[in-house]
C-alpha cells in the first residue's frame, strides 16, 4: 500500500556522535523505520513499530555516518488494518467500530469513536533520538517505603524517593470488605476519578494540573482508562510525588483480539515496555488487563449479535485468555513484582444483586439501565470503579457546535434519555440549549454530591469510588467534570467538596 506520510532526518540532525541505537518512541504508527546511506538512492527497512504504545530500540547499520538518513514510512492506518483483517475474517465484536478494524491496530480505542468522542484516527511521529544500548537499571542501595495519600486526608507528603518500594494486593476474602486494595500492608479506600490520557501533550498537561487540584481536595486515586493513551513519565512522576495512587489499565477495551504470532509479538513488546517503565513509579499500585471485556463477553450478547459460531467463540475467547490471564500477569510478575494485577474490570456493570456483594462494579444502572439516579445511593458496591451521569459542556465548547445538540450526544441512548431524566428529577420543562446545559449541569452536580455522600456512609463495606469521568477530548455531551476547553462543570466543585468530606 502507498505511504501517506514519510518523515526523514539526517543522523547529523539528531546529534549523531557514533551512537548505535535509534529509539523510535511514541510513534503514532504503524510505521516502518527506514535507513539510507549517504549517496545511495535505496532505503532499507531496519525495523517496524506497531504503534505509540512501545518504544522500539533499533540498531543502526554498521558503518553508519552522520550524513546517512533515517525515516519513518507511515501507511494509511485503516488500510493497514484492513489488510490484516483480510487474513483474519473472524467476527470480532466492536460496538464502537462498525468496520471492525480497531482490534488490528495498537492505537487508542477512543480514536475509533466512543460514547464521549467522535471517530478520529491519527498518524504521525515525534522526532526520533539516538542512544547507546542500556544495561540493567542501577538502583540505589537504600530503599524507602512510598506512602499513598489517605482518602480525604489533608497531610502534605514530601516528594518520595524515586526508587521507593510499593507492594500491593487485592483482597477478596474479607466478609466485611469483599474487595479492597492493600498497599504496603494497609487497606486503602480508593477515592478519585477515571481519566482519559490524551495523545496531545498539551492536553495531558491540563489533565496533570487537574489531578493536582483533586489531590488538594483529598482525592488519592486516578484510574487511567484503557481506551486512551498510556501516561507520560511527567504525569506518573506527579502522582509519585503527591502520594496519588494509579490504577493503570492496559490498552485493551471493547472487543476481542487476534491470536496470530505477529499480534502476540506486538502485545508482548508493548506490555514489557510499559510495565518496565511504570514499575519505576511507586504510585502505580494496580495493573488491570482490560476494560469491560470480561463482563461484555458474559453479559452483552456479543456471540449472538456478531454471529459467532461455537468455533469462532472458542477461538476468540482463547485469544483473550492468552492476553489477560497468561501474558499480562506474567509480565507484571516478572517486571513489577509485588504489584497487584486484575485481569478485567468490572465483575458487573448492571447491578445484579449477587454482584453487589463482590468485586469491583461499573455501576451503570443509571443511564444504560435507565434507572433513577437514587439507586446509586440506595445500594453501593464493594468497589464502584465507574459511575456518573452526563451533562452538556460549557458555552465556549457549545459555540463550536454546528448542529442540533442531539448530534453531540454520542451515546446510543440519545439526548432523549437525558431530557427524560431532567424532566423526572429536575422538573425540566424544555427550553433553549443554554437552559438545557444549565439544567443538565445542575442535575449532574446533585447526583455527584448525593452519591459520594452515600458511598462515604457505606464504608468499610465500600472500599472505593472512581467517578466517570474527569476530562473530555471532544466537543460532545459527556460524563466529564471538565469540558474539552478545560472549563469545569458544576459537578467539578461538587466532587471537590465531596472528596474533602471523606
Amino acid at each position: 500500500m502507498p505511504p501517506v506520510l514519510i518523515l526523514t532526518w539526517a543522523l547529523s540532525q539528531l546529534g549523531y556522535a557514533g551512537q548505535s541505537i535509534l529509539v523510535a518512541d511514541r510513534v503514532d504508527g504503524p510505521a516502518w523505520v527506514i535507513y539510507q546511506r549517504q549517496g545511495s538512492e535505496q532505503w532499507d527497512t531496519i525495523g517496524f513499530v506497531p504503534g505509540p504504545f512501545v518504544a522500539m530500540e533499533l540498531p543502526l547499520p554498521q558503518g553508519a555516518r552522520a550524513e546517512d538518513s533515517v525515516g519513518y514510512l507511515f501507511p494509511d492506518p485503516l488500510a493497514f488494518a484492513a489488510e490484516r483483517q483480510k487474513s483474519d475474517p473472524m467476527p470480532y465484536p466492536t460496538d464502537n467500530d462498525p468496520l471492525r478494524l480497531s482490534q488490528h491496530l495498537r492505537k487508542p480505542a477512543v480514536e475509533f469513536g466512543w460514547d464521549f468522542a467522535r471517530r478520529s484516527v491519527r498518524t504521525g511521529a515525534p522526532a526520533p533520538r539516538l542512544t547507546e544500548p542500556q544495561g540493567p537499571i542501577a538502583r540505589p542501595l537504600i530503599y524507602v517505603e512510598w506512602s499513598p495519600r489517605p482518602a480525604g486526608g489533608r497531610t502534605k507528603f514530601a516528594p518520595q524517593h524515586r526508587w521507593a518500594l510499593t507492594h500491593s494486593r487485592l483482597v477478596t476474602d474479607d466478609p466485611a470488605r469483599p474487595f479492597y486494595l492493600e498497599v504496603n500492608g494497609r487497606p486503602q479506600f480508593l477515592l478519585g476519578v477515571n481519566a482519559v490520557v490524551p495523545s496531545d501533550p498539551l492536553r495531558e498537561e491540563l489533565l496533570r494540573q487537574r489531578l493536582i487540584e483533586l489531590w488538594r481536595a483529598g482525592s488519592n486515586t486516578v484510574r487511567f482508562w484503557a481506551g486512551g493513551s498510556y501516561p507520560s513519565e511527567r504525569l506518573l512522576s506527579t502522582c509519585d510525588s503527591l502520594g496519588l495512587m494509579v490504577w493503570q489499565d492496559f490498552a485493551f477495551t471493547g472487543t476481542a483480539y487476534p491470536g496470530d504470532s505477529t499480534f502476540r509479538a506486538w502485545v508482548r513488546a508493548e506490555a514489557e515496555y510499559q510495565v518496565k517503565r511504570m514499575a519505576e513509579h511507586p504510585s502505580v499500585v494496580l495493573f488491570c488487563g482490560n476494560n469491560e471485556i470480561d463482563v461484555a463477553w458474559r453479559a452483552w450478547g456479543w456471540q449472538k449479535t456478531y454471529g459467532m459460531s461455537p468455533a469462532d467463540s472458542a477461538q476468540l475467547w482463547a485469544n483473550n485468555h492468552w492476553i489477560f490471564d497468561e501474558l499480562l500477569p506474567s509480565v507484571v510478575a516478572a517486571h513489577a513484582p509485588g504489584r497487584a494485577y486484575l485481569s478485567s474490570s468490572p465483575v458487573s456493570n448492571w447491578g445484579r444483586p449477587d454482584d453487589f456483594m463482590r468485586g469491583d462494579n461499573h455501576d451503570w444502572r443509571v443511564w444504560h439501565g435507565e434507572q433513577p439516579t437514587s439507586v446509586l445511593a440506595d445500594r453501593v458496591a464493594p468497589m464502584v470503579s465507574e459511575w456518573g451521569v452526563p451533562s452538556l459542556p460549557g458555552p465556549s465548547v457549545r459555540a463550536r457546535w454546528t448542529a442540533d445538540p442531539a448530534t453531540y450526544m454520542l451515546s446510543y441512548k440519545g439526548l432523549g434519555l437525558l431530557e427524560r431524566y431532567l424532566r423526572s428529577e429536575q422538573a425540566w420543562r424544555g427550553g433553549t440549549t443554554d437552559e438545557l446545559a444549565d439544567a443538565s449541569q445542575r442535575w449532574q452536580s446533585k447526583v455527584i454530591r448525593r452519591t459520594l455522600r452515600a458511598q462515604r456512609r457505606a464504608r468499610p463495606f465500600c472500599s472505593g469510588t472512581l467517578i466517570w469521568q474527569l476530562n473530555d477530548i471532544d466537543d460532545a455531551i459527556t460524563w466529564s467534570l471538565i469540558d474539552a476547553d478545560n472549563n469545569p462543570k458544576r459537578a467539578w466543585k461538587a466532587a471537590l467538596r465531596g472528596f474533602r468530606r471523606f
